[in-house]
């Protein structure tokens, strides 16, 4: 077998349908649009939801660099993260600190602080 003997399962391969073109094509005159009415014409936008305020007014404006909008905020903090039972490789009584964990190599860099998850 090589590659150019690889062809589409016959089966599936459904026509598509040739609208427009006479009676005899069973998809002529209006094309599958039904007779009059706002959805047989062209002129409709996508958004339109019948005289509604469409959705995407409806919402509120999010623009420019903030916290909120798409949380890529300049004020959003970025933690380094370590879980509690790496801080088993340490003594007991021994007080952890950040840069106790940076010299240890459980974190690579400080960043604007330390999460202590639960796993």
């Amino acid at each position: 077998m090589k590659l150019t003997d690889v062809k589409p399962n016959e089966a599936r391969m459904k026509t598509r349908k040739r609208k427009g073109r006479g009676h005899a094509a069973g998809q002529g005159k209006t094309s599958g649009r039904g007779q009059k009415g706002q959805k047989q014409r062209t002129s409709i936008p996508p958004a339109f939801e019948g005289g509604q305020n469409p959705l995407y007014r409806r919402l509120p404006k999010l623009r420019g660099q903030t916290n909120r909008a798409h949380n890529i905020g300049i004020f959003r903090k970025e933690y380094s993260i370590v879980n509690v039972e790496q801080l088993n490789r340490f003594r007991k009584g021994t007080t952890v600190t950040p840069q106790l964990l940076v010299e240890s190599g459980l974190i690579s860099k400080l960043r604007d602080g330390v999460k202590i998850l639960g796993d």
